[in-house]
């Protein structure tokens, strides 16, 4: 993607808001994220050297997040960009305002300092300058991680029902996430083509030939229990769902005794109103680590659950705060999607560095580490009846 456009002077108006003068001694331009972690965004990272007034000399480093040649964008109807903007510039600020009335601060994204329709491009804070890390998406995050991740996630859900509740349903762009109904043909179609080289590699699990063949009966039916997984029940308790939260799209702090300070979260394209059963599915399957991923999820649903009660008690929400086993209920319901998420991007988590696209790649089944990762979900999901018809 070209970048002409990204210059001194879409910072200008950055820079004026913290220094009345300046003069801008160097201007760099680097890609932010390695190759093979497929992001759908073109993402830059600038960093500028200024030189103050009083002869002191200052670094100012930005990401540049653009989807204006995104063949994904185009893929989900163009939403991404309006998406996004609407999170940064009106709801994740609203859902940090609420916590800022109680001892609890909350901080759920980094700070977006512009935004720019003609190009569908932000200007966000650099985390990475504020010593933010991935956690390494191949191994998953081991407890600690996923547990910070879970509480931060339930304020964010719990913040989301309050603003609901106060200021009534969200804009029609966040019915719906990645999956829509109008493109049911599409996945159909792309599901047709790639099953053959998913199924060649599973056949050669021997261990798992039971539930192999369970997937092998179900298939024709994949993409309808995906959707209906999906399908929005205002009897529920609802939220708005990130939508891809994965280990790419949180970051963590650490204070100097190296413990946990500060989890964050980016990449809002996604974001969806719904159970917040696909956000739980969706972060326990693809980015905790075998150890926890089976073993831990009644824990880690039940932490998730500890922490959105006690948010939405602290943010004083006055509707139906929903039990532990209304939250079983909905996962027993839903839980297809985890199936659908096992097989559809999980693969792709778990690829190495520089590894070729899922749609690229022919040997993404067969990695050893998706192998053992499904031999624990393909029992699991059995056990929960989610490979019968």
């Amino acid at each position: 993607m070209s970048v002409e456009w990204l210059n001194e002077s879409l910072f200008e108006d950055i820079l004026k808001k913290e220094y009345k003068e300046y003069q801008v001694i160097s201007f760099v331009v680097k890609d932010a994220v390695p190759k093979g972690e497929n992001y759908a965004s073109m993402i830059k990272r600038v960093s500028i050297g200024l030189k103050l007034t009083d002869s002191t000399e200052t670094i100012k480093n930005y990401i540049i997040k653009s989807d204006k040649s995104s063949e994904f964008s185009s893929y989900v109807n163009g939403t991404l960009y309006p998406k996004e903007r609407l999170m940064f510039e009106k709801f994740i600020p609203r859902f940090e305002s609420l916590f800022k009335e109680t001892p609890e601060k909350a901080q759920f994204a980094p700070i977006c300092y512009k935004t720019m329709d003609d190009i569908h491009t932000f200007i966000l804070d650099d985390l990475q300058s504020k010593n933010f890390v991935h956690t390494k998406r191949q191994q998953g995050m081991d407890l600690q991680h996923a547990e910070a991740t879970l509480a931060k996630l339930a304020q964010f859900h719990a913040a989301s029902r309050c603003i609901f509740e106060l200021e009534g349903p969200y804009p029609d762009i966040f019915d719906e996430g990645l999956y829509k109904e109008e493109l049911v043909p599409i996945y159909e179609n792309m599901f047709q083509n790639i099953w053959p080289i998913i199924y060649k590699d599973m056949t050669k699990w021997t261990d798992c030939k039971e539930y192999v063949d369970k997937l092998a009966i179900q298939k024709p039916h994949m993409i309808h229990l995906l959707m209906e997984s999906l399908t929005y029940d205002p009897s529920e308790f609802n939220v708005l769902n990130h939508g891809d939260l994965w280990s790419n799209n949180i970051m963590f702090q650490y204070k100097d005794d190296g413990s946990m300070n500060e989890v964050l979260f980016i990449d809002f394209q996604l974001c969806k109103w719904g159970s917040p059963v696909q956000d739980l599915l969706h972060f326990i399957i693809t980015s905790c680590n075998p150890d926890i991923r089976v073993s831990k999820f009644d824990y880690l649903i039940s932490h998730y659950h500890k922490h959105l009660t006690e948010s939405l008690n602290l943010l004083n929400f006055k509707g139906k705060i929903p039990e532990l086993d209304d939250l079983h209920a909905q996962l027993k319901k839903r839980g297809y999607y985890g199936v659908n998420t096992s097989l559809s991007i999980l693969p792709a988590v778990l690829m190495e560095p520089g590894e070729k696209t899922l749609q690229q790649s022919l040997k993404i089944y067969s990695n050893p580490k998706y192998r053992e990762a499904m031999k624990d979900l393909l029992q699991w999901f059995s056990v929960r009846g989610l490979l019968d018809i």
